[in-house]
């Protein structure tokens, strides 16, 4: 396997337990935003808006070796969708 494909494949596994945290604060952020924000509320959107660009740039930069089979395509894909709708929820507040 050459280099290039295994940082592939160590980038998709640190983007696995990232986007766990990453669904977690968007979780903790959305009930601040639902009830009274504190100061703070606004820039936490801003760092997940940043956490979500690289967790598409990633997917973008192993599409490759995702429809190759190194990952379930159908599941990577459904995860992009996921990750796109709370995307564009949090680019609208």
């Amino acid at each position: 396997m050459d280099d290039y494909r295994q940082q592939q494949i160590d980038v998709l596994k640190e983007a696995v337990p990232y986007s766990e945290k990453l669904i977690g604060a968007i979780e903790k952020v959305s009930e601040e935003l639902a009830g009274v924000p504190f100061p703070e509320t606004h820039d936490a959107v801003n760092v997940i808006i940043e956490g979500l660009n690289w967790l598409f740039e990633v997917y973008n930069g192993t599409k490759d070796i995702i429809e190759a089979g190194a990952v379930d395509e159908a599941e990577a894909n459904s995860g992009v969708k996921e990750l796109m709708m709370m995307w564009l929820f949090l680019k609208h507040l």
